[in-house]
């Protein structure tokens, strides 16, 4: 699984897979003369996300975290860039993710874009056990305001709203109302995990909801439309794929990925009875 960087064994391994580990044994990405955060995940949508906008800071624990530079939202094909408008305006983040026509290097994904759907019951089950988790957890339970103690329950759902979105148009922070009371969820994560479906958080954060009435301020079913698995920043593993297969080097596509970055060597310590010897693969 992705705990284990979804590693399925040395059966997988491939002649081609050796030979971009040798190829590129040695080689660091350096952002400022210091190895980078290499974050990934499965795909991003058609659009990365800022680091900051996604992660909590590892220092602070603030939500936002600081930006970092190598780690900032782009549309995935530069050309569709500024097409779809600011997508933390809600309309325009709702015409992005409801498309699949969204020109992006991992469109092979079955998650490009997708579809979930509750019964308004169904998903009042559903977050008051994903909310009274979320309380519990001392990692987690900071992002949801106010907590959830034991008993409380949101009662009749009746809205939920994004309040807060990234430069992709990523949840950033969603509104709860129900009967029972008001929360705000901040963090893609904690989004992903409260609104699960059938056991599985959402694929990712970026999403749209739409709410669905049988009467006038009486909702009936909920609706979230979105796109990509997982958080979203930095590398997209299928465009990497994708782009693999257009030809691009990947130093290219390293390079698409974390703005900004310069590839080194790993640094070697030498003394008088050693020998040294490095080596890399450069351009032919």
């Amino acid at each position: 699984s992705q705990y284990c960087q979804a590693y399925y064994g040395k059966q997988t391994e491939t002649d081609g897979t050796d030979r971009a580990l040798k190829e590129t044994e040695g080689l660091v990405a350096l952002y400022g003369g210091e190895p980078i955060l290499a974050l990934y995940s499965s795909s991003h949508g058609g659009h990365s996300e800022d680091f900051a906008n996604a992660f909590s800071d590892s220092e602070t624990k603030l939500f936002p975290a600081r930006p970092i530079p190598y780690l900032s939202a782009k549309p995935d094909v530069p050309e569709a860039a500024g097409r779809f408008g600011d997508l933390r305006d809600e309309e325009n983040a709702r015409a992005f993710w409801t498309r699949r026509d969204v020109p992006s290097y991992d469109v092979k994904s079955g998650y490009h874009r997708w579809e979930r759907t509750w019964e308004r019951g169904e998903l009042e089950a559903v977050l008051d056990q994903t909310l009274a988790d979320l309380a519990k957890d001392a990692f987690t339970r900071p992002y949801l305001q106010p907590g959830f103690g034991p008993g409380e329950s949101v009662g009749t759902l009746e809205s939920i709203r994004v309040t807060h979105r990234g430069r992709s148009g990523k949840a950033m922070q969603v509104e709860v109302v129900g009967t029972g009371g008001t929360w705000t969820l901040a963090k893609e994560y904690l989004i992903r995990r409260a609104f699960r479906k059938e056991g599985k958080m959402l694929p990712s954060a970026n999403l749209v909801f739409t709410l669905l009435g049988t009467a006038p301020g009486r909702l009936a079913k909920v609706v979230a439309n979105g796109g990509g698995f997982g958080h979203g920043v930095g590398m997209s593993q299928y465009g990497a794929s994708y782009l693999d297969g257009l030809g691009r080097r990947f130093d290219e596509i390293l390079r698409h990925y974390y703005q900004g970055v310069a590839l080194g060597t790993i640094p070697l310590l030498a003394h008088p009875d050693a020998t040294l010897e490095t080596r890399f693969y450069g351009r032919p």
